[in-house]
């Protein structure tokens, strides 16, 4: 079985997205070798976009790590695209990027499990797992800024 060691984790939940709302967290190593939590916000075009960050403990990064390993998390990426489209809406997703440490180079591994696959009941379940693990990672805030788009 696949070892299991994170470069980054991506999550974008499913919205509508006429007006320009966008979402995203990213889980990922900071400057400082730090695992932390990046979230975006944004309502409309026109708005500022809200970033926060959260503290993620190692102890819950390393159960997060065993959970995608365990439940072979992985393998959802490779489920049959459906026939389900809509416009003006952006799909769930996440992105996994796994390190490859037997590389000196750091090959990444990317895995990409999103809305518009076809998805059993044991699938959704997992999924739903996989949510409600991700949201447990957040620890406490450690900083929040509010960006203006740039032009």
């Amino acid at each position: 079985m696949k070892e299991i060691k994170l470069q980054k984790f991506t999550y974008s939940p499913g919205y509508s997205d006429m007006r320009g709302a966008r979402h995203q967290e990213i889980l990922h190593k900071n400057e400082n070798g730090e695992w932390t939590i990046t979230s975006e916000d944004c309502d409309c075009f026109s708005d500022p976009v809200r970033v926060t960050g959260y503290a993620v403990s190692a102890e819950k990064l390393e159960e997060f790590e065993r959970f995608l390993k365990e439940k072979k998390i992985l393998s959802l990426s490779k489920r049959l695209k459906s026939s389900m489209f809509a416009t003006d809406y952006s799909p769930w997703e996440y992105r996994i990027t796994l390190e490859d440490e037997a590389s000196s180079k750091k090959d990444r591994d990317e895995y990409c499990i999103c809305e518009y696959r076809i998805y059993s009941k044991h699938d959704i379940d997992l999924l739903k797992e996989l949510n409600r693990r991700f949201k447990e990672l957040h620890g406490e805030i450690v900083s929040e800024e509010i960006k203006k788009d740039e032009e």
